[in-house]
């Protein structure tokens, strides 16, 4: 059930009032009212060591572009169990894996996530799926197998299932390869272990049921085009379990991702959850696709009447007896234009599919009902104004202030390090921040701690029209601003960012080494965000400069190479891995006050 303000809750006859159970305020199934969080242990020593143990990384990112960064990520989460444990092996006593937390918000509305919320409502899977998929183990880390192809060779198959998606360009042999891979008649089975088959098969199949079970062929159908095999496993895998979490707790199993590493969604909710932005200039837009990336609607049929050559394709007969046909092709009594007549009834429908109630979830805004299934981020329009902040809507467009996965209110408040990664600023990063508890979280210093966490920005390497327009374009300082603001707002606060605030939420600034010449205006299309070491200091942050790919790549081939205009744009993965270790174990710092 939901309050109106995007909180589930539950009835109180779920509830225990022993405190040894808690129920979950963003929870979707009621068994989770009714279990312990977490197995209690029975001493003081043990609960100490339990606490510890919940210590580790926190990283806030969305879907694609901070993939490119999870070896960084998992490399420093094991230095940081590695450094904790050279110290307790005094005491002969050996630390748990450091957890490593990505938090990911379920506000995109784009790609194969827009057609699933569509149809069935519900979170967006999309960022979800795609680091489950990204986090799956490459080699046989458990040892289980010695010569270690086994396990390999079973993940890999299960990577390429589950990243696999339908033909984009014709929805229906996008179906066909749907039903073939339901049917197991497809080539993604061959490497994967018949239990594992069947068991993935029995989600796909009552995701298949559903589908059937919802269509309304005059006004609603799934569209397949593009679809990932693994958003409708996890959609079907909610649908089946009634929880989101549960379905990503499936996914983790089968993919045998760690224990240690955790994907939470920003808001634990079988409900959908949309966001608004407002610009400087008092303009206001809806959805996370027309904020980032906006495009016209891909799942509609195209425009016009059906032509005798569409409505026959394939019959000669039939055309030619069209075409001989002294009467207009939509006023005939025959079994032509009767045809005929049909098929632009059914266009006509299928086009105004978005304006139907049993099409979409009632109270829905318009902007937010079509489909956005395909999207380029590429050749963007400016925004006309710099974005202001971020809200979440409910489907009738008023504001509403959902709290955060409790979870990862937890994991964010005994995290010794929290990072903010690279990725959309205000479509991946701060949907997570403004939630209610996320920043009294990120702010809160452990009393166990001596020192201050470690929380890190690690700053986007090009301009998007998220931090444009480019007349105006975001630098630096605007980005630590952002999220600064962004985390007063989810403790209602929206006055403005002070000097002094930054330092609570952002304590250090990891940035791209700007290729030689780029600050001159001598490479064409570099478009950093503007670094000014001055500027961050006097808000007590530290900068850290990495070098990029380009770098690595001309010490490798020489100074003369000529290296591609992307290398300039990523990360150096060494260099940033030994970047972000120093940061967290505090060496840095440091080395910086010696």
């Amino acid at each position: 059930m939901d309050d109106g303000t995007g909180t589930p809750f539950r009835p109180g006859t779920i509830l225990t009032a022993s405190s040894a159970f808690t129920a979950s305020p963003g929870s979707a199934s009621p068994m989770q009212a009714t279990a312990p969080t977490t197995a209690f242990p029975h001493n003081r020593d043990a609960l100490e060591t339990a606490d510890s143990a919940a210590n580790g990384i926190c990283v806030f990112s969305g879907g694609t572009a901070a993939n490119s960064l999870v070896d960084a990520f998992s490399a420093v989460a094991e230095h940081l169990t590695s450094s904790s444990n050279a110290e307790e092996a005094k005491e002969k006593t050996r630390r748990p894996p450091c957890s490593l937390t990505y938090i990911i918000p379920i506000s995109d509305n784009g790609g194969s996530s827009s057609e699933l919320i569509r149809f069935f409502g519900g979170p967006s899977v999309g960022d979800v799926r795609s680091r489950l998929v990204r986090l799956i183990p490459t080699r046989d880390d458990e040892g289980n197998d010695a010569s270690g192809n086994g396990n390999t060779s079973e993940r890999a198959a299960l990577r390429a299932l589950f990243e696999y998606r339908l033909c984009a360009s014709d929805s229906n042999q996008a179906r066909s390869e749907w039903l073939e891979i339901v049917e197991a008649r497809h080539l993604l089975w061959t490497f994967v272990p018949s239990a594992t088959r069947e068991l993935i098969r029995a989600v796909l199949n009552t995701l298949n049921l559903e589908i059937v079970k919802r269509a309304r062929p005059s006004t609603s159908v799934f569209n397949f085009a593009g679809a990932s095999v693994g958003n409708l496993f996890l959609t079907g895998a909610r649908l089946f379990s009634g929880s989101f979490e549960a379905g990503i707790y499936l996914l983790s199993l089968l993919c045998g991702i760690p224990e240690h590493v955790t994907v939470l969604p920003a808001i634990n909710s079988n409900f959908t959850h949309h966001i608004s932005a407002g610009l400087v200039d008092g303009a206001t837009i809806a959805g996370q696709v027309n904020i980032s990336h906006p495009s016209l609607p891909t799942s509609l049929p195209d425009g016009g009447p059906p032509t005798v050559e569409g409505v026959f394709a394939g019959d000669g007969a039939a055309q030619a007896q069209a075409a001989e046909s002294n009467e207009a092709p939509f006023a005939g009594g025959g079994p032509v234009g009767g045809v005929l007549r049909r098929g632009l009834v059914m266009r006509e429908r299928a086009s105004t599919a978005v304006d139907f109630e049993d099409a979409t979830l009632p109270g829905s805004l318009p902007s937010l009902r079509r489909p956005q299934i395909a999207f380029s981020k590429e050749d963007e329009e400016d925004l006309p104004s710099r974005i202001a902040r971020i809200w979440y809507i409910n489907p009738y467009g008023h504001e509403i202030r959902p709290q955060a996965n409790p979870k990862a209110l937890a994991a964010l408040q005994k995290a010794e390090a929290i990072i903010y990664s690279i990725g959309s600023l205000y479509t991946s990063i701060i949907p997570s921040l403004v939630l209610r508890g996320v920043g009294a979280a990120i702010a809160q210093e452990s009393t166990a701690q001596a020192v201050h966490r470690t929380k890190v920005l690690i700053l986007n390497s090009r301009l998007d029209r998220e931090t444009g327009p480019h007349s105006d374009a975001m630098t630096a300082t605007d980005f630590v601003r952002a999220i600064v603001a962004a985390c007063k707002q989810s403790q209602s606060d929206f006055s403005p960012v002070q000097d002094s605030e930054c330092h609570k939420y952002v304590t250090h600034l990891v940035y791209l080494e700007p290729p030689q010449g780029a600050e001159a205006g001598l490479i064409s299309g570099y478009a950093a965000p503007t670094v000014d070491k001055k500027d961050l200091a006097r808000l007590r942050l530290r900068c850290v400069a990495v070098p990029s790919q380009a770098s690595r790549q001309k010490q490798d081939a020489g100074t003369g190479a000529v290296v591609a205009k992307k290398a300039m744009e990523r990360y150096d993965q060494e260099a940033l891995t030994q970047a972000l270790k120093q940061l967290v174990d505090g060496s840095w710092d440091r080395k910086q006050t010696a």
